[in-house]
């Protein structure tokens, strides 16, 4: 009787492990599930663990993907899983997994199995650089735990020498520190100085300045922009790289024949990008032009229609759309866009930008409410018929617009 009732607070005991456990890993599998729906699982690829994951953590480590690197990893792997299956064979037992050598080993493989079944199997992408830095812990800690481990039953001047390598870490981090810039997201690095450039030359031209740039260094532009009230305009994206606008914050490699259009008026070792100025600006023609638009007092209206028209003659042309209007919400952010988009004769898009009400200052009331530049369309494709630009006002928040011209110009190519 004592023995079942023993056996019985057991099976009770794990019962209630088991549900405690279940029930956060439950939430976030419906969790990952719905974030899976609505696309913010996008990080990541199809490539496969070794040529994702593994690359991307030495990238992201060591800003080193060298072959000597990669046999080093594999080498002590091999190590982990022969250290492994030795402990295993000699200390196997029911009560096994309460061995703290075996936490980070089994940590580390049951991972390294979970994505790849969940890539196989769900078609999760496999984890990219900081979404795989975890496999960094398990993997230096199965090495280290094991290694201490077989230390007690070897000399140390025997095994010793495995660890040796790791010496290296702290030496490489004394070799990689700076004061300046941080090692990963080197292509998300847009120096303020590069701002700085842009807007003192805009300044000083006679037609609202245009901007191109891409991924990371539009949000960066964007924040500069941001600290500095909205100065120059948001960055041109949806035809990059092209041969357009005034200025671009570009790798010279994306752009082969920049040098005959542009001049490089700033360059960044640390992220390789240059900071481009057109040696001859565009020429601007008027072609369309609507003013004294207005939503009389203050809206809530999802979308507000500033102007549209048909493509026509435009095919393969560049357009460039210039706003002059007074723009107030009583909501700070006014998260809004203003958005040109073209579109086909079934009404499906053609091309799209947009101007992030946003990301260009934190509201839009008292004296801040005036607004004056604007946004490219190049290369309209040529199934495009229609056009039109409007306020999308996402939560539908109190607005106003008054005061407002829009200005459609033609861009003339080289």
């Amino acid at each position: 009787i004592i023995i079942k009732k023993k056996m019985f607070d057991k099976i009770i005991k794990l019962c209630i492990v088991f549900l405690m456990g279940l029930l956060p890993v439950s939430f976030f599998v419906v969790f990952s599930f719905a974030l899976e729906k609505a696309g913010s699982l996008y990080y990541g690829n199809h490539d496969g663990f070794w040529l994702l994951t593994v690359a991307s953590l030495m990238k992201a480590l060591f800003d080193n993907q060298a072959l000597l690197l990669r046999f080093m990893i594999l080498a002590y792997f091999i190590l982990i899983l022969l250290m492994l299956a030795k402990y295993l064979s000699k200390h196997f037992n029911f009560n096994i997994f309460r061995h703290t050598v075996l936490i980070f080993p089994l940590l580390l493989l049951g991972n390294i199995i979970a994505v790849i079944l969940l890539d196989y199997f769900f078609n999760v992408n496999f984890p990219e650089d900081r979404t795989g830095f975890y496999f960094y812990y398990f993997f230096i800690g199965s090495i280290f735990f094991l290694i201490d481990k077989f230390a007690e039953n070897f000399k140390y001047n025997r095994i010793v020498w495995v660890a040796i390598p790791f010496i290296l870490i702290p030496v490489h981090f004394a070799y990689a520190s700076n004061l300046t810039h941080i090692a990963i997201y080197k292509e998300d690095r847009v120096p303020r100085r590069f701002y700085e450039k842009i807007k003192v030359k805009s300044e000083s031209m006679p037609e609202v300045a245009t901007l191109g740039s891409y991924r990371g260094r539009i949000l960066v532009l964007a924040y500069h922009n941001y600290l500095d009230k909205g100065n120059i305009g948001i960055s041109h994206v949806s035809d990059y790289p092209s041969l357009i606008p005034d200025f671009q914050v570009i790798k010279a490699k994306e752009l082969t024949d920049w040098n005959k259009y542009y001049s490089a008026i700033d360059y960044d070792k640390v992220s390789g990008y240059h900071l481009l100025e057109r040696k001859h600006k565009l020429q601007r023609h008027t072609i369309g032009e609507v003013k004294a638009i207005t939503t009389n007092g203050f809206i809530s209206n999802e979308f507000f229609n500033l102007h549209g028209g048909t493509i026509d003659t435009l095919i393969q042309k560049s357009l460039f759309f210039e706003y002059d209007m007074d723009i107030e919400s009583t909501a700070a952010p006014f998260v809004a866009w203003i958005v040109v988009g073209v579109a086909d004769s079934v009404n499906k898009s053609t091309a799209y930008e947009r101007i992030p009400l946003n990301w260009i200052k934190p509201s839009w009331t008292g004296k801040s409410i005036h607004y004056h530049n604007g946004q490219l369309i190049t290369n309209i494709p040529a199934t495009s018929k229609i056009y039109i630009t409007y306020i999308w006002n996402m939560y539908k928040v109190p607005y106003s617009i008054k005061n407002a011209k829009v200005t459609i110009k033609l861009l003339e190519k080289d």
